[in-house]
């Protein structure tokens, strides 16, 4: 259920949607929009992203296709198709490897398809993707991803009965 706060975010988001006219900023805000919506209708959510997708693919808007491209497979895992949301995370990575300067993304995108593997009982691959994040946001010193991060590596060492390592 989305608390009033959001709700009104949401209103916003719609409106500046409806009246932008600029490609770019709009691509940014139905990606925005659908993320928001996903929070309450994963199906509305994942149509709005799908629709930004559209748009970024046709302006060429490489750095928001990445994103968008991970943040649809975070819909499909989030709608448990595990296959469907690695296929997109993987495009999602692939985009951000060609990419200069996208580390935090790359290192999101990892951490992404991580909590897929995980979910899927791959705890190895999951690791070896967190890990690759973790090189990353140290590389640029994203210090607000890293809690996260070492949540997330500590249970996949956990979930693998590396008790050790976990803490």
């Amino acid at each position: 259920c989305l608390l009033a706060d959001d709700t009104e975010l949401i209103k916003q988001v719609r409106k500046k949607a409806s009246t932008t006219k600029d490609s770019v900023e709009l691509i940014k805000v139905l990606s925005s929009l659908g993320w928001e919506l996903g929070f309450e209708d994963l199906k509305e959510g994942l149509q709005i992203t799908e629709e930004a997708l559209r748009l970024a693919l046709k302006y060429k808007d490489k750095p928001m296709e990445a994103k968008i491209y991970d943040a649809i497979g975070t819909f499909y895992h989030d709608m448990g198709d595990a296959e469907k949301a690695v296929e997109f995370h993987k495009k999602g990575i692939q985009l951000y490897l060609q990419l200069p300067k996208s580390e935090i993304g790359l290192g999101n995108a990892y951490l992404n398809i991580a909590r897929v593997f995980v979910s899927t009982g791959d705890y190895v691959t999951a690791l070896e993707y967190d890990l690759a994040a973790l090189k990353l946001y140290k590389a640029v010193s994203y210090n607000s991803g890293m809690p996260k991060l070492y949540n997330n590596i500590g249970l996949v060492y956990m979930l693998n009965e590396n008790y050790d390592s976990s803490i």
